[in-house]
């Protein structure tokens, strides 16, 4: 008898043994899990604030053109020309150049391209009067985001709040415009986006840098409203005899894409800002299919080197070269014809 309670005292020793034991394991495994669940809480914290860090980053980079227009330089150095259109950034005022300073755009290949006011660009560095950029609304193929190049740093402002919290914009569609602010006028180029607030019978109201302005609906529309090809081409010939401006964009003046790129804003459609790019743009057409606002690309022993919109019975509408403005001409019977080598169609009809 005795060994039998000896041998039952054992067992229950053993059996609280063995509880003691699987409630230490239970204790070990609720500090291990309440342990990782604290470890995931501060990867998930710290994953959210490198992201909200991570897009006030983003947002810091973003500027935008806080002028008429602004060249898009190859490269940070000096040159007279620059020096030029510096002292004029500083009046905030359109740029104005001679034929001669216009010609040296081109052969002193001291520009790429021109931005609008209000136009978002990408920060990348900023070198003394410099700042490298990502010209956000210009395309250029091997620039997946756009074009890159550098602008005056004093020519780029914070993006305000205003400008991004609007619901609708209005693009400029006169080659110059006047904005009424309340103490002074602001000179916007056609192409230009601006914030749209309100508006009256004769006026739209928008944002600008410096506060609310009023720009006459005859000097602007809403930013996709427009989708007539014949519209676009209105406006497109009211453009003849402004100057020819390598690499320009603007009212001011334009070269043979430049003219393409800031025409096609109107419709509010992206077209690449380079002639070697605008002929991967839409698609390709028989030559003798082209209609209205189609893009005729020429091709010489360099490669594609000219572009122009057709308007009807051979006859485009183009921004020819340095000693040139912007005309319309029939390419029947001249060089063009021989060299024409693409129609691109960007609109379907």
């Amino acid at each position: 008898m005795k060994r039998i309670e000896k041998h039952v005292k054992k067992k229950e020793t053993h059996l609280i043994g063995m509880g003691v034991v699987l409630l230490l394991m239970i204790f070990s495994i609720f500090i291990y899990l309440l342990m990782k669940q604290n470890q995931t809480q501060s990867v998930v914290q710290e994953t959210d604030t490198n992201q909200v860090s991570n897009q006030w980053t983003a947002e810091k980079q973003l500027k935008v053109v806080n002028r008429f227009s602004t060249f898009l330089f190859k490269a940070p150095t000096s040159h007279p020309v620059k020096d030029i259109l510096y002292e004029q950034a500083l009046k905030k005022e359109p740029y104005v150049l001679n034929h001669e300073q216009r010609v040296q755009l081109l052969h002193d290949q001291l520009v790429d391209s021109e931005l609008l006011y209000a136009d978002t660009v990408r920060v990348l560095e900023t070198s003394g009067d410099y700042t490298k950029v990502v010209a956000l609304q210009q395309p250029n193929g091997k620039d997946v985001d756009g074009y890159i190049g550098w602008v005056f740093t004093q020519d780029l402002s914070d993006i305000p709040e205003t400008f991004k919290r609007a619901e609708k914009q209005i693009v400029v569609s006169k080659a110059t415009a006047k904005g009424r602010l309340e103490n002074s006028d602001i000179t916007l180029s056609i192409g230009s986006y601006l914030p749209l607030v309100d508006e009256t019978e004769t006026d739209f109201i928008v944002e600008t840098l410096n506060g609310k302005a009023t720009i006459q609906k005859s000097d602007a529309i809403v930013r996709g409203s427009m989708t007539s090809l014949e519209e676009m081409m209105t406006i497109g010939k009211s453009l003849i005899g402004i100057d020819y401006t390598w690499a320009g964009t603007s009212g001011n003046g334009f070269d043979c894409s430049g003219l393409v790129h800031t025409l096609y804003r109107l419709l509010d459609i992206q077209v690449s800002r380079d002639t070697t790019k605008q002929v991967l743009d839409g698609i390709e057409i028989p030559k003798d299919k082209a209609a209205l606002g189609d893009l005729l690309l020429f091709e010489n022993e360099q490669g594609i080197h000219h572009v122009g919109i057709y308007v009807d019975k051979g006859v485009m509408l183009h921004a020819p070269n340095e000693n040139a403005s912007l005309e319309m001409m029939s390419i029947l019977g001249t060089p063009y014809e021989k060299e024409l080598k693409y129609v691109r169609r960007i609109v379907q009809p």
